[in-house]
């Protein structure tokens, strides 16, 4: 007679669901989608084709008041490079912070960010009569990198693997990279990780937050 061992493996444990980055999931999966259904349909790396998907163009939001363009933008990317540097650095931030500040906090900071650097860099181009075709989710993962720096520096004497120098370094790496590279919204990236930062000071800095750690 043999006996047997009730054995479910650990990542499919109920427990374990909960821990999941479902909102970083969730983002990804549609920015993943939106590149695909342009790629298929038309080309992620034509202009004229981004802007007909939902694309930043300062006339059309100006003029034409097309504000939805300020949101769908954060969803769609010029080429695979492009979605995949974001993708990667949205999932390596969004691993280990997402389920910490909670989920609602944490898509707040990604949406308000992204918006807040789109408007900025909108108004910014439209007053040096600069008129671009923009698209991506950096400022908003920018965000996410400033909401993970402030994160870094109120709970960095509770929680030792979250030490704020590791947050600097990619920033600062990321940054350097925008400025060292062509045909980059650097105006966004800046703005997206200061709105981060800001946004995060009255969601994350109060007594039943600290609590926690």
């Amino acid at each position: 007679m043999f006996n047997t061992i009730n054995y479910r493996p650990r990542y499919y444990r109920k427990r374990d669901l909960k821990e999941l980055p479902i909102i970083t999931i969730i983002i990804v999966v549609i920015n993943v989608f939106a590149f695909l259904f342009i790629e298929i349909k038309d080309s992620t790396e034509n202009v004229l084709s981004m802007m007909k998907y939902g694309a930043t163009f300062e006339p059309l939001i100006i003029y034409n008041k097309e504000y939805y363009r300020l949101v769908t933008s954060m969803f769609l990317h010029f080429g695979i490079d492009h979605i995949t540097s974001n993708m990667v650095f949205l999932l390596m931030l969004g691993s280990k912070i997402e389920n910490l500040v909670g989920r609602f906090k944490f898509l707040a900071v990604y949406m308000l960010s992204g918006i807040i650097a789109n408007i900025v860099s909108v108004l910014y181009n439209y007053l040096r009569n600069y008129y671009v075709v923009g698209a991506g989710a950096s400022g908003a993962v920018f965000g996410i990198m400033g909401m993970f720096l402030y994160f870094c520096i109120i709970v960095e004497g509770e929680r030792e693997e979250f030490r704020k120098e590791y947050a600097i370094v990619i920033i600062i790496y990321s940054i350097y990279n925008g400025f060292a590279s062509s045909n980059v919204n650097n105006v966004a990236h800046v703005v997206g990780l200061i709105s981060g930062i800001i946004i995060s000071v009255p969601l994350l800095y109060n007594k039943k937050f600290r609590r926690k750690f």
